[in-house]
């Protein structure tokens, strides 16, 4: 799975996440994550689920973390995302526009900074990509 994101005029982010890679979500949750999105997880006592919803809640931060330049630095827990609808804050007042979709076994998420940003979630194949030559 790869992502590519494309915009005008604004900064922008995009975080893909495999659900199948194995981690100790409610660990990481608590060490790198807000209070609120750790309780969130820590309330979910059902191990796929606490796994879907540390996917959903990660991809969105690094997302924005991406966007906003200042990556993994900056601080997971600077961020608290709401996942219905989605979205992210931060302390400092600084507004994001937020999309999450998920396909397959795959979490994506794109991120640009500032309010009214329009995504929209485009899938090509590997097929469609390949010409008789070889890649296009």
């Amino acid at each position: 799975m790869a992502a590519a994101a494309i915009a005008s005029g604004r900064q922008i982010g995009v975080d893909v996440e495999s659900a199948l890679t194995p981690r100790n979500a409610l660990n990481v949750a608590e060490r790198y994550f807000a209070p609120q999105e750790a309780a969130l997880l820590r309330a979910e006592s059902d191990p796929f689920a606490q796994t879907e919803l540390f996917f959903a809640i990660w991809t969105l931060k690094e997302a924005v973390l991406k966007a906003d330049g200042r990556g993994l630095a900056r601080g997971l827990d600077s961020l608290v995302v709401n996942l219905s609808p989605p979205a992210v804050s931060s302390a400092s007042g600084e507004t994001y526009s937020v999309a999450q979709w998920r396909r397959g076994g795959f979490f994506i998420a794109a991120a640009a900074c500032g309010d009214g940003a329009d995504f929209r979630l485009e899938e090509a194949h590997a097929a469609a990509l390949i010409d008789a030559g070889g890649m296009v």
